[in-house]
């Protein structure tokens, strides 16, 4: 075999791998078909209960994260176009209204103030708090102020007169206000005076007022000029700041000193260090911005709702030309923290993660572009292997050295004397002696070697599609299904420091050998999917699991005591799209796939990514999230309680209550547990936010619900109500007294055992009403989580439920596809139930979109 030397060349090009920035966002949207009122956002405020409070032109929404309730006319609002949301710091809310005055909302109750009361109009624009019991208003015909319910008109004599558009008040000067016609407006013992900021501004036109959290003011104008007043003293921001040409129509302070800015036609903006960048990811027409104490940006549009933005954990670097195909297999990392990346279709890669460059000889990759794994050992040395191609790079050395082989490699590992085995696609395990690879003593397999760890005394683990083996020094050792193995189809292998034997299988979930005896766990047990590609354990001796479904953490402990029956489920933390996950499936079927660099941070062979995640950030204890009881139906129709407890008559069959807790980053994994009595077991639900009793017997219960972060630090204090089952008369003492006197004389064995046994169905039914329950709302949380466009429909071809994949891809709502045939979606589908079979012809479907343009399905 011949070695050839070929000086290290990398060229910036199309090849370029490329990630967000540190100020990247999560966006996540909501519209009215979502639940919103309408679509232009023109207020946003959060209560001190936690929820946050969306205003409209069509009314207004509490949300708390998943859910919106609306309030409108029947609410008790006399006008629907909302314009300004304020809290009022007693746990309500004022809310300003364009033609139906100004509204107060506390303990679900809404009343109402108008000219009749005593406001100059009922066309209100702008709200600010004076203190804890006065109110600031900006109308249509001037200011007015609000205290001991009773309204003052302010600055008239001063001309203030015209549209108050924008207020903001600071602790050490009070109220600004910007005026039409007179521009900036300082309100002082309600006396007002037009301010001239600087000799630069003037003339220029003020559109949105700020006092940020370190008490300064800040004015946006038109056009390219921000100006900031703080300790007396103004300063300008403009065009070399990058302050966009229209003035921002609305502000938002941020938590580390950054302002956000939102404006009519240049979209979201954010200043922070005196530079102002725009933010992609939401619309131009931004028209109300909230920042919340955890840093989640809240963004409301013109005409396209809600927009969230949260700031994610996961880091992803992805391939910035699709067109070039490849997907990453392999990485390894230099001690000056550059990475070294294998990829099949696009060759190797090289540089820092942000910046990686293809690795090439001319015009073409070094090595080839089929390039599967890669492994440095410890001397230093780097090897890269790929179809019928060997690569080794020395340390110290910028030269890569190749060679042919006859080989396709699957998995390389370096044994405990510093040689290189690798596990080939043919399913022989070699050692490389010299410059050439031999087939070890008894290195036969009978499937391709997916995985390959060292054991002990220079041993090696083997993972394959038949099973789990074991050779050390020619002898051999296999494990099957019969020895206890979930599945013969391995994946993946990781041995931890007390010399337990991890194992990723292909459907069979995860499992482990440890002192001679095989456990595993699956989905059924709450793992989060059973097909397993990619192996890590973390400093804190956490597991992290890639495969089909993501990214997993998971607990040895909590594995090993739901494995022997010490548990009943696992409580893993799910990455998901609110984390930063651009790629849900992590690539597979290579050896070392994932890779742990020495500071500590774990990577992942995602498709056409690189996901790299810090353990540590997820090490950090968040306060459990607060939980609070909604409402409460009977029949189906809500019923008020009172001071926390709940009178039912007899003969009540359906019992709903209704709870939430407040975590909006990430709302969809909050967990939640509930129990009728303390002497009873908790249930646990993740997601599910209401539970039905039927039938309860007569009697005193209290229900209790709290809730958790992924973490499962579970908040101490619960939300308790207090519910009294009134019995029927022939469930009273005195009636039963009479009923034992007839028994005694009748004969009572026959109708004891019959009270036994309608109690026992009574049970059996709510028992299995609840796993109804369950099951319902897991199946929808998985149709609406699905990256896939579902469709379900009758034998008939007419549409039952579509998920929000399918009004993305189609255009067309799910209240639009309800009741229609398939045809709308797949022009050629069959009309008749008997021609379904021919949709497996294999040839090409197109669907149809609602502007009537087609794409292939």
């Amino acid at each position: 075999m011949n070695w050839r030397a070929i000086l290290l060349l990398m060229a910036m090009s199309a090849c370029c791998v490329g990630a967000a920035d540190d100020d990247s966002f999560i966006v996540k949207s909501w519209t009215s078909a979502d639940g919103l009122p309408q679509n232009t956002v023109t207020a946003i405020a959060q209560t001190q209960d936690g929820y946050l409070w969306v205003g409209t032109r069509g009314g207004l929404a509490r949300f708390d994260g998943i859910r919106f309730v609306h309030f409108g006319l029947a609410e008790g609002l006399k006008g629907l176009h909302v314009r300004s949301l304020v809290d009022d710091g007693k746990g309500g809310l004022w809310i300003a209204t364009m033609g139906g005055g100004l509204s107060h909302l506390h303990d679900g109750v809404i009343t109402t103030q108008t000219t009749a009361d005593g406001l100059v109009t009922n066309d209100l624009l702008c709200l600010a708090r004076d203190g804890a019991d006065g109110l600031w208003i900006g109308t249509d015909q001037g200011l007015q102020h609000l205290e001991n319910n009773k309204f003052k008109q302010v600055g008239e004599s001063e001309g203030v007169r015209g549209r108050v558009g924008a207020m903001a008040m600071t602790p050490s000067d009070g109220l600004w206000i910007r005026v039409q016609n007179l521009g900036l407006v300082h309100v002082h013992q309600e006396r007002c005076e037009v301010v001239e900021p600087l000799p630069s501004s003037r003339g220029l036109s003020a559109s949105s007022l700020l006092a940020d959290r370190d008490g300064a003011l800040w004015v946006g104008m038109t056009p390219h000029v921000m100006l900031r007043r703080k300790d007396g003293k103004w300063t300008e921001f403009n065009q070399a700041n990058g302050v966009p040409y229209l003035a921002p129509f609305c502000m938002a302070a941020g938590n580390s000193g950054e302002v956000w800015l939102g404006g009519y036609d240049d979209g979201l903006h954010v200043m922070k260090d005196g530079v102002v960048r725009p933010v992609p990811g939401t619309d131009k027409e931004t028209r109300s911005l909230f920042v919340m104490p955890d840093g989640t940006v809240w963004v409301g549009t013109d005409a396209k709702g809600l927009f969230r933005l949260t700031r994610g954990k996961v880091r992803s670097y992805v391939l910035a030309d699709e067109s070039m195909g490849g997907g990453v297999n392999s990485l390894v990392e230099e001690p000056d923290g550059t990475f070294w990346v294998s990829t099949y279709g696009t060759g190797l890669y090289h540089g820092s993660l942000g910046h990686l460059n293809g690795v090439m000889n001319g015009d073409q990759p070094v090595g080839g572009n089929l390039m599967r794994t890669a492994l440095r050992m410890r001397d230093g040395t780097i090897f890269f292997a790929g179809d019928q191609i060997l690569v080794r790079k020395a340390p110290n050395s910028e030269v890569l050295e190749t060679t042919v082989i006859s080989d396709i490699p699957r998995a390389l590992c370096e044994g405990g004397d510093g040689s290189l085995f690798m596990g080939t696609n043919a399913g022989e395990l070699k050692r490389l002696e010299g410059r050439v690879f031999h087939t070890v003593e008894k290195g036969k397999f009978p499937h391709s070697i997916q995985g390959l760890v060292r054991g002990r005394n220079d041993s090696m683990w083997l993972a394959t599609r038949a099973g789990l083996f074991h050779w050390s020094a020619g002898q051999v050792k296999r494990w099957t299904t019969q020895e206890g193995l979930p599945t013969d189809i391995l994946t993946c292998l990781h041995l931890d420091a007390d010399d337990t034997l991890w194992i990723g299988t292909g459907g069979g979930g995860l499992a482990w050998l440890e002192n001679g005896r095989f456990y595993s766990v699956d989905a059924r047990q709450g793992l989060g999917g059973n097909v397993m590609s990619q192996l890590l354990e973390d400093e804190q001796g956490h597991l992290w699991l890639g495969g089909y479904h993501g990214i997993t953490r998971v607990k040895k402990d909590e594995l090993k005591a739901v494995a022997t029956g010490k548990a009943r489920t696992l409580h893993p933390l799910l990455l998901s799209k609110s984390h930063g996950m651009m790629s849900f499936e992590c690539s597979g079927g290579y050896a070392p796939a994932g890779l742990r660099s020495a500071s500590g941070v774990l990577h992942f062979a995602a498709g056409r990514s690189i996901i790299a995640i810090n353990p540590r950030d997820w090490n950090v204890e968040t306060e459990p999230p607060k939980v609070m009881i909604e409402g409460v139906r009977v029949g189906g129709k809500p019923v008020t309680t009172r001071g926390g407890s709940l009178t039912l008559p007899p003969g009540t069959l359906d019992l709903e209550i209704e709870y939430t807790a407040f975590h909006f980053a990430a709302p969809e994994g909050v967990h939640f547990r509930h129990r009728l009595a303390e002497d009873r077991h908790w249930e646990e639900d993740m997601g599910v936010r209401s539970i039905r009793y039927s039938d309860l017997p007569a009697g005193d219960y209290v229900f209790e619900v709290t809730a958790a972060n992924p973490d499962l630090r579970w908040q101490p204090a619960t939300a308790r109500l207090q519910i009294t089952m009134q019995p029927h008369l022939w469930e009273t003492g005195v009636f039963r007294l009479l009923l034992v006197g007839l028994l005694v004389a009748s004969g009572s064995q026959w109708a004891r055992w019959r009270l036994r046994s309608r109690r026992r169905q009574e049970i059996e039914e709510l028992e299995r009403l609840r796993e109804r329950q369950r099951a319902d709302e897991k199946f929808r949380l998985a149709l609406e989580s699905s990256p896939n466009a579902i469709v379900l429909a009758k034998e008939d071809g007419r549409i039952v439920l579509v998920n929000e994949q399918t009004e993305k891809w189609f255009g067309h709502t799910r209240e639009e596809l309800a009741g229609r045939e398939m045809c709308t979606l797949i022009p050629d589908w069959p009309h008749a139930a008997s021609e379904t079979k021919a949709m497996n012809t294999g040839r090409e479907r197109f669907g149809r979109r609602k502007d009537g343009t087609l794409f292939p399905v």
